[in-house]
């Protein structure tokens, strides 16, 4: 893997970035690994593996190949299972905050946005021999830029200017295609394996879907005009979304969305989902934790008992 053929010149990185680490991200004491995947979220208390603090802050996290990275303060670090050190991936530090997070294959990407530019411009880095490198855009991608990979394929969103794609295998210069524009702010972004696209556009509180043809359908669903949509996520060409009324529901069929009706999930606004092992996720604005059998499961159970600090992030590695 990428990280493990870098590890050598990373770990040089780390010994220059501790300070910079015992400060943010931080490091956790020695474990030894487990077979077991463990749940992973953040708030504004740190970054946690099932319930034990491990880190002090990150602005995302995300899981690859079982591997957690977390983005902090313009850098991307992976958490080494063996040491439970953090260590960063990339020797030069970006100006802006980290956006997103997405891997082609080992490679990973990250998109960024600012308030400071004056375009309030948002870019798209790959991690290059050790180093950030900036690809070209469409001439410009606003403040809010997400990006998802499927099968070499980049996804981007942008706040106000609509989806792009673009093929990985044309390298640094890639040839950006626009894909239209489902509505005025986009807030969310999820691709299922077959490429259907799938946007939460935040004027409208609506859920739009697209396939190959680039036209964008409105799915019908039960989501209240007060609850906005505050996360999305696909898997197994299934999307899941979740609401700050505390609901979340589910699309088969790229046309409508339905409630998932379990008992336990409370009202809390949910603030992240992850999927995984045949599982669903959920962090809530009140702090709790709540994953669900997707095969047939009729309750949520409580994973975490929160101190009222919202889950910002959620995953699961090792």
């Amino acid at each position: 893997m990428l990280f493990r053929q870098l590890q050598s010149f990373l770990q040089m990185v780390f010994i220059c970035s501790i300070f910079f680490l015992s400060s943010c991200v931080g490091a956790g004491t020695s474990t030894s690994p487990s077979n077991s995947p463990s749940v992973y979220f953040s708030d504004t208390n740190g970054v946690f593996q099932n319930n034990r603090k491990i880190g002090e802050t990150s602005s995302v996290l995300v899981s690859h190949d079982g591997v957690i990275y977390a983005a902090h303060n313009g850098n991307l670090f992976y958490k080494d299972i063996k040491t439970s050190q953090w260590i960063a991936l990339s020797s030069n530090k970006l100006d802006w905050d980290i956006r997103s997070v997405a891997f082609n294959k080992d490679t990973p990407y990250v998109s960024t946005y600012t308030s400071d530019t004056p375009n309030n411009s948002g870019n798209i880095y790959k991690l290059s021999n050790g180093k950030w490198e900036l690809l070209n855009k469409p001439g410009y991608f606003d403040l809010e830029v997400l990006i998802v990979i499927k099968n070499n394929i980049i996804y981007a969103s942008t706040w106000s200017q609509g989806v792009f794609k673009a093929n990985l295998d044309e390298g640094s210069t890639i040839e950006w295609k626009p894909l239209g524009n489902p509505g005025r702010y986009i807030n969310s972004l999820a691709v299922d394996e077959s490429g259907t696209i799938y946007v939460a556009e935040l004027s409208t509180n609506k859920i739009y879907s697209s396939t190959i043809d680039s036209t964008w359908v409105l799915l019908d669903s039960s989501v209240s005009a007060d609850a906005e949509i505050n996360a999305i996520a696909s898997s197994e060409n299934t999307l899941y979304v979740g609401t700050r009324a505390g609901q979340v529901l589910k699309s088969t069929d790229n046309n409508t969305l339905s409630l998932i009706n379990a008992d336990g999930l409370g009202n809390s606004g949910i603030d992240t989902i992850a999927i995984d092992s045949g599982k669903l996720y959920v962090g809530t604005e009140d702090g709790n934790i709540f994953s669900l059998e997707l095969d047939g499961g009729t309750s949520w159970s409580n994973l975490y008992l929160g101190e009222g600090l919202a889950i910002d992030y959620l995953t699961i590695g090792f």
